[in-house]
């Protein structure tokens, strides 16, 4: 369960720590008090969207807390365990922190995660009925999905999903293959040339590096013969004495101070091992003279080369390995398109499986939707009787589109298929006698939407595992004896659940194990939001304040005190 809030600089409120109990807590007050500022805090350390705008004037950054008991709550930890997040025995701390810049930060026992970690951390622990969720209830989609949950049908759905993606994956591709002829030919067509194209310049891996290096060495060829002939001329040189000449009588002179002192035979030999060298480099300065060619014909061939190959680097790829890639690409494309015939066949055969798999599955769902709808509606009248609608009628129709062109097929007809299924799922309701059953959404007001809504949600709780049910003015379009079944609702499932509940009926308020007030007060030019929980005396006050909505008199302040009674009463007899 929620078991404390803690909400710094949220909107109204500047600081504000609320501690809920087990059972059912009420939050009554006086409106604009901050009541549903206080859900929103809650939607916000679940994960839920939230702006800069939520940050309280004149702060920088809002801080919301809140401490789940989850003793015994499997879901919460499997979850924690798939996001590599530690497994806390009883107590999880949930944070969230709305910085000015709009940047968010979250932590889970002071650890930062991801937004997206918060959200499905928070989905296994309560439960937001909204003031306008019920208007949700409208939604076929809404409707098709609290079907299946009450099913136990979501395995089952995620499966048809799974399905309907490769059937829907391998009509595309069949799409692909089946191409007009026209535009097979001319796709070819064009293939074949970039293909011929490429081989045809007998690419070598490294060829373009090689070709830089020779073209620049025939650009310069006239300074490379230049400087290579001086080097040469300074270690060979006829004419005069040269590097070579000088250092043979640097040799001859050590060999023969050798003969006399053989303590420079070392020196000796490491200066015949260099005449040895610089003969060597000699001769390859000449050789190297030798194949200085100035040759512009060879320069324009290796410039033409090169030209070739950025041409098809800039059109396949930028690097030779790449322009290789994109040929073996475009030659399994060219196969593919010649052996077109074959592959269409073979995904035919594929989706011919598909297709046969996904109609089993989807009957499979319907067959399964249409047992659970005829228990849900029977379950949602015995709610609604409850509830003060007993001459209430419900019903749910399950049908499916005809689709001349589908394959899927639903007792011998073709019928449109989704990753939901075929099924289009509408609830019903006749909520006066002689009425017939209508759909919900042309003929239903907004506190039988709501009754509706709280009758399902009464219902999946009882199998549901999020332990902790929120709801914000569930009174909506009820009053009097209504309220008294809808509070007796509420005490029913939080004897199972927590539940919170916002409601301006005393009806429901009577109901309450915790009764927590909502106030606010200004002080000096800022207005604070305050939360006290407040003791049988104060409970009575505040439900003589909601009775008479003026003032608390002695009548109201009688006529609170034996609801409270009748709602004790009926909470001992239940």
């Amino acid at each position: 369960m929620l078991s404390q809030l803690h909400i710094k600089d949220f909107v109204l409120i500047d600081e504000l720590e609320i501690e809920f109990s087990n059972g059912l807590n009420i939050l009554t007050g006086e409106t604009g008090a901050g009541k549903t500022i206080i859900i929103d805090a809650i939607n916000a350390v679940l994960g839920e969207r939230v702006t800069i705008d939520y940050i309280r004037s004149g702060t920088e950054m809002s801080v919301i807390s809140a401490l789940f008991e989850i003793k015994g709550n499997v879901g919460v930890k499997e979850v924690l365990a798939n996001y590599g997040l530690p497994l806390p025995d009883e107590s999880l701390l949930l944070q969230r922190e709305i910085l000015a810049s709009g940047k968010h930060l979250c932590r889970i026992n002071d650890k930062i995660v991801t937004l997206s970690t918060l959200i499905e951390v928070g989905k296994t622990l309560v439960d937001i009925h909204g003031q306008h969720e019920h208007q949700s209830l409208l939604s076929q989609t809404t409707q098709l999905t609290l079907l299946d949950k009450y099913g136990t049908l979501q395995n089952l759905r995620l499966e048809v999903s799974q399905i309907y993606q490769q059937f829907t994956g391998l009509n595309q591709r069949l799409a692909q293959l089946s191409i007009n002829e026209q535009e097979k030919v001319r796709q070819l067509d064009l293939l074949k040339f970039e293909l011929e194209e490429i081989n045809q310049a007998n690419l070598k891996l490294g060829e373009d590096e090689e070709l830089e290096q020779e073209a620049k060495t025939l650009r310069s060829a006239e300074k490379l013969h230049l400087l290579a002939q001086e080097a040469y001329l300074l270690l060979d040189c006829m004419d005069g004495p040269s590097i070579n000449t000088n250092f043979y009588q640097v040799v001859k002179r050590l060999s023969s101070i050798v003969e006399i002192d053989p303590s420079l035979k070392e020196s000796a030999q490491t200066a015949q091992n260099l005449s040895y060298q610089l003969e060597g480099l000699t001769k390859e300065l000449d050789n190297y003279i030798q194949r200085i060619e100035f040759n512009p014909a060879k320069l324009e061939e290796v410039e033409a080369r090169l030209d070739l190959l950025h041409k098809l680097k800039r059109k396949y790829g930028g690097t030779i390995p790449a322009i290789f890639e994109y040929r073996e690409k475009i030659t399994a494309q060219i196969n593919s398109i010649v052996h077109n015939e074959e592959e269409i066949e073979e995904v035919k055969n594929q989706l011919a499986q598909v297709t046969s798999s996904l109609e089993s599955k989807a009957e499979e769902l319907s067959q399964g939707r249409k047992g659970s709808a005829i228990k849900l509606a029977d379950e949602i009248i015995t709610q609604l009787s409850d509830l003060g609608m007993n001459k209430a009628r419900f019903g749910i129709e399950i049908t499916s589109r005809e689709e001349v062109n589908s394959p899927i097929k639903l007792d011998g007809k073709p019928v449109n298929v989704r990753s939901t299924g075929v099924d289009v799922v509408e609830f019903l309701i006749s909520p006066n006698v002689g009425e017939p059953l209508k759909p919900l959404a042309n003929i239903a007001s907004g506190g039988e939407i709501s009754r509706v809504m709280l009758a399902i949600k009464t219902i999946l709780a009882q199998a549901d595992e999020i332990p902790t049910l929120i709801f914000d003015e569930i009174d909506t379009g009820i009053g009097g004896k209504i309220g008294q079944n809808v509070g007796a609702k509420l005490e029913h499932i939080s004897q199972a659940r927590q539940v919170i509940c916002i409601t301006h009926l005393p009806q429901i308020a009577a109901y309450a194990q915790t009764h927590l007030y909502v106030q606010k007060k200004v002080i000096g030019d800022k207005t604070h939001t305050r939360v006290t929980k407040l003791d049988r005396v104060s409970r009575i006050k505040e439900l003589a304040l909601l009775l008479d909505g003026h003032e608390v008199s002695a009548t109201s302040l009688k006529h609170a005190e034996e609801l409270l009674e009748k709602a004790e009463g009926r909470k001992a007899e239940g």
